[in-house]
């Protein structure tokens, strides 16, 4: 009889062990990392300026672009648009990647224009940006 409940107890604790993962996903998701199609999730609006104080949530961040540059690699470079002011007294940093930059089309004509970036604010080497990776995550509002 004893060897019985031995038995028993070691299959419910095993299948205790099992289900605490499935449990924990449920509750906490993909670990705080946002989905590339973000769904029906209500995104924060923010000023360029008022997006430095909310590193780390999923946002729209509006103002106006004061410049557009990229870095120099001839495999094409890292695209920036610099809202507020120009690198380094940028309030806010839009990035797009080389992998993406070809989505995107002519950004030159978004300097001086009113834009919305949706997506992650994140904080990189002391700079608040969002990484655009698809176009749909801009518009401008002007």
């Amino acid at each position: 009889m004893r060897l019985h409940l031995r038995g028993k107890r070691l299959f419910a604790v095993i299948a205790l062990l099992l289900l605490i993962p499935f449990v924990l996903y449920r509750i906490v998701g993909t670990s705080g990392r946002m989905p590339l199609s973000h769904g029906s999730r209500t995104p924060t609006t923010l000023t360029d300026t008022e997006a430095a104080q909310h590193v780390g949530t999923y946002a729209e961040v509006s103002g106006v672009v004061a410049d557009v540059h990229e870095t120099a690699d001839p495999r094409g470079g890292t695209t920036f648009l610099d809202f507020g002011a120009t690198y380094p007294s940028e309030s806010f940093t839009a990035v797009i990647f080389a992998s993406d930059r070809q989505r995107f089309g002519n950004l030159e004509g978004l300097v001086g224009r009113m834009v919305q970036i949706t997506g992650r604010i994140e904080r990189y080497r002391g700079r608040t940006e969002i990484v655009l990776r698809s176009p749909d995550q801009m518009r401008t509002l002007d």
